[in-house]
């Protein structure tokens, strides 16, 4: 094991002490957001960008550099406009009262054959609390499956997974639908681009090539092309399964009724150019956290403002 590999995995030890956060305690009738991916998600390396003059200001806390779920997540965080802050914006100007509560599951390395294990600790989160509604949940999923060795998660057993996901958070009965938006994959394969193979890192000015490749080995089925028709043999097994999300989320939404499942193909949308990465060459950054929380926020269509 190389030593970048071992310092991940102490980071990834700190982060299981905390796979969740709370705002406080909820009292009774309080409205639940919950959040469950990979480490997109859970903000892994957010706070050490690429870019040295991104970055946040004061202490970079090692516990939180494998996740920072409640500062720099797209989804959940406080320092960046996440969908937690934009929901709160939306039920204020509605005049809700009821205080908003977030729960992110979100754990790095997760693959779709782990998210029914965060969809239960959700659902027993929120019978266990004194929720009157789960108002919202995003699910991020994929990446991993797509990157996988030696080969992707094959698709029926990816479907297999997110329906069994799907079935345990239906066991949450309300009086309203739970909105579930379920993320596309990003353009992973873009991140080969000698563009940003070749750009400098903070770590000693090391190369992308170098640091991500070579040292932490990210995604080389995706990432390791060299050639036209390479990038697109990659490109097309991250269509595959966001087409596999698209359709897995109206045949959920249509065998569960309480769930409304709307799928999102925003952040397969999204370029990616070096300003939004982390120092790894492969993680968002906190700009790029902002990019696909804003990008994503546009495809829900539950807490729309005029």
């Amino acid at each position: 094991m190389t030593l970048p590999q071992v310092v991940l995995s102490l980071l990834l030890i700190l982060s299981f002490s905390s796979t969740s956060h709370a705002m406080g305690r909820p009292k009774p009738g309080a409205l639940l957001m919950g959040v469950m991916g990979d480490s997109i998600s859970a903000g892994s390396l957010s706070d050490l960008p690429l870019k040295p003059f991104a970055r946040s200001e004061g202490a970079v806390n090692a516990k939180l550099i494998w996740e920072n779920k409640r500062r720099l997540s797209w989804a959940s965080g406080r320092a960046v406009a996440s969908h937690f802050r934009l929901l709160g914006d939306y039920l204020r100007a509605e005049g809700e009262d009821q205080k908003l509560f977030i729960e992110n599951f979100a754990t790095p390395k997760h693959r779709t054959r782990d998210l029914p294990g965060q969809a239960r600790e959700l659902v027993r989160h929120f019978k266990n609390g004194a929720y009157s509604s789960l108002i919202y949940v995003t699910v991020l999923i994929g990446s991993n499956d797509a990157c996988d060795k030696p080969g992707p998660t094959p698709l029926d057993q990816m479907r297999e997974e997110l329906l069994k996901t799907f079935a345990i958070m239906s066991e949450i009965k309300q009086e309203d639908s739970i909105r579930i938006l379920l993320v596309g994959i990003p353009r992973i394969p873009d991140l080969g681009a000698p563009s940003i193979r070749r750009t400098h890192t903070p770590l000693l000015g090391l190369r992308c090539s170098f640091v991500r490749d070579r040292l932490f080995g990210f995604c080389p089925n995706l990432i390791g092309w060299r050639t036209v028709a390479q990038y697109h043999a990659a490109m097309d097994i991250v269509e595959e399964r966001n087409r596999l999300l698209r359709s897995t989320a109206a045949e959920a939404t249509a065998a569960f009724p309480n769930l409304e499942i709307v799928y999102s193909n925003h952040l397969y949308n999204l370029e990616i150019p070096s300003e939004l990465l982390a120092i790894d060459c492969f993680h968002p950054s906190k700009r790029g956290q902002e990019a696909i929380s804003r990008e994503v926020w546009l495809d829900q269509p539950w807490f729309i403002t005029d």
